[in-house]
Order: C-alpha cells, then sequence, then structure tokens
C-alpha cells in the first residue's frame, strides 16, 4: 500500500483462522503489529476468493495510541542501534 493510500483510507489487514497475514506476506503472525497493511478493495476482492480469510478494518481491532507508540518506541530503539553499528562499520 502506497503512503498516499493509508493517508486517503482506512488500511485493512487480512485475517486467515485467527492469525494475520504478515507483512511481506512472510506467513502469518498473531499480532496485528506484525500484520502487512492493504487497501479495501484489495483485502476485500482477495478475501472473497478464499476460505477463511476475512479482509479487517483497522478501527475494529482495538489499537490504542499508547500500544502503537510502545512499539515505536521499541522500533526506534533498534534502528538507532543499526545506525550507530553503520557507522561504526564507516570508521
Amino acid at each position: 500500500m502506497s503512503e498516499l493510500q493509508m493517508l486517503l483510507e482506512e488500511p485493512y489487514v487480512l485475517k486467515k483462522y485467527g492469525k494475520y497475514y504478515a507483512h511481506n506476506n512472510c506467513g502469518y503472525t498473531e499480532s496485528w503489529l506484525k500484520a502487512e497493511i492493504y487497501t479495501k478493495d484489495y483485502a476485500v476482492n482477495h478475501a472473497k476468493n478464499i476460505d477463511g480469510i476475512k479482509a479487517v478494518p483497522i478501527s475494529s481491532l482495538n489499537i490504542t495510541l499508547e500500544s502503537l507508540n510502545e512499539y515505536l518506541m521499541r522500533i526506534n530503539v533498534v534502528q538507532k542501534y543499526l545506525q550507530q553499528l553503520g557507522s561504526a562499520d564507516d570508521v
């Protein structure tokens, strides 16, 4: 999903038998934080063609800003660490 599409419409995730399609279609995950996001059109069309798959709008996932911010903080720590490693490699 392009960044512009994400800003203009509600993102969707795909769920199959209780698990989400993982980022980059790398299997399944129990965490919405690791789920791939899709446009509504893609998710709905994909889900209608395969048994057991549901297109789920993110507004129905009970996502809180607090839980999202905690996740982003952890990702930021990893990003900064990897940036430091990159800087050390340049020396």
